[in-house]
């Protein structure tokens, strides 16, 4: 091995230790997963008071992830805001009310993405209602 080669190879180990001591992340290369949501069953006794979330595996880029989620009432779009519990956590607040007997659906494309640029690996959708029949 060349003085160049073990000098470069060096400098690289340098670098590398120092983003690692300075607490900078490193590039992650996995696809991006969901941890858990909100509501977790397919029956919630009260439905106007229910909480609709999302967590990921890792942290995301808000507004790419944001444009990949829908949440649907009876397949029809529900209007409201999102926010961020932290940087990991979609939280999606209706502007009216639930309803009893609708059929809700939380849908997360593919297009959301983490920080790193990982994809969700897998489109996600989950309904819920609380009628113990319709879901």
């Amino acid at each position: 091995m060349s003085d160049l080669t073990l000098n470069r190879n060096l400098i690289y180990l340098l670098l590398l230790s120092i983003l690692i001591l300075s607490g900078c992340p490193l590039p992650v290369m996995e696809e991006l997963t969901i941890d858990a949501h909100t509501p977790s069953t397919t029956v919630v006794n009260e439905i106007s008071e229910c909480i609709v979330s999302v967590t990921f595996s890792r942290e995301v880029d808000k507004v790419r992830t944001a444009r990949a989620f829908t949440f649907l009432s009876n397949q029809l779009a529900v209007d409201g805001d999102i926010f961020w519990d932290n940087d990991r956590t979609l939280k999606f607040i209706p502007l009216e009310t639930l309803e009893e007997y609708n059929k809700y659906t939380i849908s997360i494309t593919t297009s959301a993405v983490d920080i790193y640029g990982n994809n969700l690996g897998l489109p996600f959708s989950f309904s819920f209602s609380n009628l113990r029949d319709e879901v």
